[in-house]
């Protein structure tokens, strides 16, 4: 495997990590605003990523 197929690979595992991790968050995010009930903020950090946002600096 040369240096480069490595590095590619190094990056792909990179991407992988970072998708999970960010699944997770949101994961997270719902379940908290399910827990306290707080269907309209979930609604809303649906179709709202800078709310999702606003709500996961706030909460996680």
């Amino acid at each position: 495997m040369t240096l480069l197929m490595r590095e590619q690979e190094n990056i792909e595992k990179g991407i992988e990590r970072g998708i999970k991790q960010g699944i997770e968050q949101v994961n997270d995010l719902n379940m908290i605003l399910l827990e306290q009930n707080r269907t309209e903020d979930l609604k809303r950090a649906a179709w709202d990523k800078e709310y999702q946002l606003k709500l996961m600096q706030e909460l996680l």
